[in-house]
């Protein structure tokens, strides 16, 4: 559905349409996760709307010239999907952390935390990311919380969906959440 996490199986599209299709075509689990790349030119220069799994490095490779990033830019209208400044997102608010952040924060709280360590490499992580997402949000948690990974390859694209998924951002004062909402 529009604006939510995005299905990567077949049977994440039958939970998220039960009832509203016929039929679903199941091909598979997605091998890459996160959406595709969406690039455009402005002003004859080309630029990334949205980054996926083609990363800006490999882009650049190709056109044998610089790529630059347009992500939060504002446009008279939408160029592309993805650029609004929530997507992608739970139904359970996520909230983005800092690398100080300790678990045991959670203690006595009723809240998932997204552990991007369990993916060996990033392109492992994007492609679990939303059925990781997925899976907490289906827990019920009064909240989730996730840091970033690197900022750096597909990591930048992988940042890109935990932004736009989530509500805001969180960190921990003498063990008490404090939110800053979007």
């Amino acid at each position: 559905m529009f604006g939510r996490i995005s299905p990567t199986s077949a049977k994440e599209v039958k939970k998220e349409l039960e009832g509203k299709v016929n039929y679903i075509l199941d091909g598979g689990k997605s091998k890459f996760g996160i959406e595709s790349t969406v690039i455009a030119f402005e002003n004859n220069k080309p630029v990334i709307l949205r980054p996926g799994f083609i990363t800006k490095d490999k882009i650049e490779k190709v056109l044998r010239r610089n790529v630059e990033y347009i992500l939060n830019k504002k446009f008279r209208d939408v160029l592309s999907p993805g650029l609004l400044k929530m997507h992608y997102s739970p139904v359970t608010p996520l909230y983005l952390c800092d690398d100080n952040f300790n678990i045991k924060s959670l203690n006595n709280l009723n809240a998932g935390f997204l552990d991007l360590n369990k993916f060996s490499n990033l392109n492992e992580l994007a492609s679990g990311l939303f059925s990781e997402i997925r899976k907490l949000d289906e827990k019920h948690f009064d909240f989730i919380i996730s840091k970033k990974t690197i900022d750096e390859g597909i990591g930048y694209a992988i940042n890109d969906r935990l932004e736009k998924a989530s509500h805001g951002k969180i960190r921990f004062t003498n063990n008490k959440p404090i939110i800053t909402k979007k």
